[in-house]
């Protein structure tokens, strides 16, 4: 082999060697990109179910609470008992307010909330509905909506002789 023939050799490995650090420094910023874009993306996802499961909750404490009302007024007058719901007010079938179910634990993690109010009256009693929708503060778009309803039987029953009896 000749000295020629040596400086080729060497000159061809030092290439081969600076394409293949190329290639790792490459691969090496892809991986770094898709981590990156990975945990942005996981981030939030993270918010969004946190905003999510609050308002699950919002809406399961305003059910919880409003469940034993025979009229808005009384249910009203309930969520008014609430630590963390402030601004109830009161509009033809829906009451609006605004919760902060983490009142404690962090800030700004509030919603507004509607419950709208319906009662079907029949001979045996009313059927009331509730349809909650929770929205975080200052949103359009509810984040989640919980229906539930109860029947109440009417208080009163007729009695043997044809009047009217209180129960």
């Amino acid at each position: 082999m000749s000295i020629q023939q040596g400086k080729i050799m060497k000159r061809k490995s030092a290439i081969t060697f600076i394409v293949e650090l190329l290639a790792l420094f490459a691969l090496l910023i892809t991986v770094i990109t898709v981590i990156t874009v990975v945990s942005v993306g996981a981030r939030g996802k993270s918010r969004d179910a946190r905003v999510l499961t609050g308002a699950v909750l919002c809406a399961q404490n305003t059910a919880e609470m409003t469940a034993g009302a025979s009229d808005q007024e009384e249910a009203a007058a309930r969520l008014e008992q609430m630590e963390n719901v402030s601004s109830v007010e009161t509009d033809k079938d829906v009451i609006s307010f605004r919760a902060d179910p983490d009142a404690g634990d962090r800030e700004g993690q509030s919603f507004d909330v509607k419950l709208r109010w319906k009662e079907e009256p029949s001979e045996t009693g009313k059927y009331i509905s509730r349809t909650i929708e929770v929205f975080e503060a200052g949103e359009a778009k509810p984040v989640y909506s919980l229906t539930s309803g109860r029947f109440i039987k009417n208080d009163t029953m007729q009695s043997a002789d044809g009047g009217e009896e209180t129960r």
